[in-house]
C-alpha cells in the first residue's frame, strides 16, 4: 500500500492480482485494475497522476489515472 505524494489517494495491491485506487478523503475506491500476475510492488509517480506496478511474473506497468476507467485490465510491458 502506498500513499500518493499529494496525500489524496492510496493504492493497494492484492494477492488476487487487483490494484485498488482509494480516495483518502472519502475512503471510497476510485478504480480497480486487474493485473496479469500477483502484484509485488507499487510506486506513485511524483505528480500523483499515475503509478508503476511490478508483478510476480517480472512485468512492469505504468498506469496513468487520467486514462483509467472504473475497472480494467492492466497491459504490462517487459521490464
Amino acid at each position: 500500500m502506498v500513499l500518493s505524494p499529494d496525500g489524496d489517494r492510496l493504492i493497494t495491491g492484492s494477492d488476487n492480482c487487483t490494484v485498488l485506487v482509494w480516495s483518502t478523503q472519502s475512503s471510497r475506491v476510485l478504480c480497480c485494475l486487474k493485473a496479469h500476475s500477483l502484484v509485488m510492488s507499487l510506486a506513485w509517480l511524483t505528480n500523483s497522476n499515475g503509478f508503476l506496478l511490478g508483478c510476480q511474473n517480472g512485468m512492469v506497468a505504468s498506469v496513468s489515472l487520467s486514462e483509467v476507467r472504473d475497472t480494467e485490465s492492466v497491459e504490462s510491458a517487459p521490464a
